[in-house]
């Protein structure tokens, strides 16, 4: 009886040590295109272990989506859930697309194709881990007349990179500024709206904060959760009892 026991518990440690154990995805860099009216196209400088990218872009002029699609090293993007996020009164959209499997290694070219001429801007993030990449979760808000626009996004416990594009009515982007732990990664002035980029600060497991400060006016965000896909195997111990 004894040595069942022991065979049992044995077998309990092995089970605990060959649980699966999810490595930390990690951010690997952010690029952008010269702002303009057509379509926008520019070379992303991605590490060769790049795995997971994501796109904002940002459009003011007219409240109306006109982002047809983007590619990333001429693969097709998918768009985020309630992408674009368009202000009713505010004549601007931010857009979000991501792409998780099979991401083209190193430097790549990234192209935002465009249906309408107002005035855009884009940043392209990726970021590394063992093995492709997927989405956990996304929020896509806007708020009126808000001097400090934000939306929780939950994690589940899971560890995750988070970035968020934005734009907002003020006219400068120095009254526009990120949340604690949040870092400003680009900003552009499209002359009456401002637009950029965040990224969260730590790779985070709790849900996070998403969102800004600013002066009095309209806001929208996109702000999403990118994991590993598949968690590493914990090296596993072949324990034998004579």
């Amino acid at each position: 009886m004894i040595r069942r026991l022991l065979v049992l518990a044995l077998l309990l440690l092995l089970l605990l040590l060959a649980a699966p154990a999810w490595a930390a995805i990690a951010y690997d860099t952010i690029t952008n295109p010269t702002p303009g009216t057509g379509n926008l196209s520019w070379t992303h400088a991605g590490s060769a272990s790049a795995t997971g990218a994501l796109v904002f872009v940002t459009q003011y002029g007219t409240n109306a989506d006109q982002v047809s699609g983007v590619t990333y090293g001429g693969t097709s993007m998918s768009e985020v859930t309630g992408s674009p996020v368009c202000d009713s009164t505010e004549p601007a959209c931010v857009h979000g697309f991501y792409l998780v499997t099979s991401l083209p290694a190193g430097s790549q070219t990234v192209a935002v194709t465009v249906s309408g001429a107002d005035s855009k801007s884009a940043v392209a993030i990726t970021v590394t881990a063992n093995g492709d990449t997927a989405l956990v979760n996304q929020v896509a808000t806007n708020a009126d007349n808000s001097t400090g626009p934000s939306s929780s996004l939950a994690l589940s416990s899971t560890t995750s990179f988070v970035a968020l594009g934005w734009m907002s009515g003020n006219l400068a982007v120095t009254t526009v500024s990120p949340l604690g732990s949040w870092t400003s990664s680009y900003e552009f002035d499209h002359g009456s709206g401002t637009g950029g980029a965040y990224k969260y600060d730590v790779i985070a497991s709790t849900d996070v904060t998403c969102g800004w400060t600013q002066n009095t006016d309209d806001a929208m965000m996109i702000c999403v959760a990118l994991k590993q896909a598949v968690p590493d195997s914990a090296s596993r111990r072949v324990i034998v009892v004579n």
